[in-house]
């Protein structure tokens, strides 16, 4: 599926308990450095795509990162590369979206200097 560089995903089923979302969501390997953009009307599935590589949601499928299958890493290396900021926080927050950012980094990557 993956020749080792780049993100790809693989017949991805995502869902909210007996919802499923997305059904054999596959996109083809983006080169390193890509840029990737998921459009979409409300409802489509945007934020569950991104939830799954998250690893908030249960998922099958693969999600990968070069060689690494970031859906079956160990947790530790999974927070390494991926991070998550929702587009709505649990509570009521003054942060900014650069204060959250630093914020899960650190707590995440303590060492990265953010």
């Amino acid at each position: 599926m993956n020749d080792g560089a780049g993100f790809c995903i693989h017949a991805l089923d995502a869902g909210y308990g007996s919802r499923r979302v997305l059904s054999q969501l596959s996109l083809a390997p983006a080169a390193p450095g890509s840029m990737i953009g998921l459009l979409g009307p409300n409802g489509a599935g945007k934020s569950t795509v991104l939830r799954a590589c998250a690893r908030l949601l249960p998922v099958q499928g693969e999600v990968r990162l070069g060689s690494l299958d970031l859906l079956r890493c160990p947790r530790d290396q999974h927070l390494r590369h991926v991070a998550y900021l929702p587009q709505v926080l649990p509570q009521a927050s003054t942060l900014r979206v650069l204060e959250s950012i630093a914020g899960a980094l650190r707590a995440t990557r303590p060492d990265l200097r953010v």
